[in-house]
């Protein structure tokens, strides 16, 4: 069984576990690199998580099924309130191709919807032509494509869609 839920108040270890094990899998997806973030003290990653498992502005999502296989984070954007940043998505090389990036962003956007978020903007390393083709088979639009990458933004549906009940424990 795969579930999807946001991060709780306490599960420091278990985002450091997931988000070091996606730097490690997927160096060049991310402007982070595994060095930096296993080089953090454990305050930091206890910061973010209760910070992220709480109110409005922030989440970070995971993804179980026997162990953790996904991970994505959203971060309202502090000089547009009405705009998120997604960060850190991934998902296991061993499940991508299925639905579960899509179920994974349907979650977020689901929660985004109910936190009054109008868009979502998402960035992309230069190269990473997959997550590029993903985002736009999700329904992202580009707004803007430099050397170092790639910006897409999607709107916000208002109102909540009421997928991420399902898919909290889905098949």
């Amino acid at each position: 069984m795969i579930t999807i839920r946001r991060l709780n108040v306490g599960e420091a270890r278990l985002y450091r576990e997931i988000r070091l094990e996606s730097l490690r899998e997927s160096p060049l997806a991310f402007a982070t690199s595994y060095e930096s973030a296993v080089g953090r003290d454990i305050d930091s990653w206890v910061e973010q998580v209760d910070a992220s498992a709480q109110g409005p502005d922030r989440a970070l999502f995971i993804v179980f099924s026997d162990s953790p296989i996904g991970l994505v984070g959203l971060y309202r954007d502090q000089k547009d309130h009405s705009c998120g940043e997604l960060l850190q998505m991934w998902v296991s090389s061993n499940h991508r191709g299925s639905s579960l990036a899509g179920d994974l962003l349907d979650c977020v956007f689901d929660w985004a919807s109910q936190q009054g978020f109008r868009f979502i903007r998402a960035e992309v390393t230069e190269n990473n032509l997959r997550a590029l083709r993903f985002y736009e088979k999700y329904g992202f639009q580009t707004v803007a494509s430099e050397g170092s990458g790639t910006t897409l933004t999607k709107e916000v549906e208002q109102g909540g869609g009421g997928n991420s009940a399902a898919l909290r424990a889905s098949p």
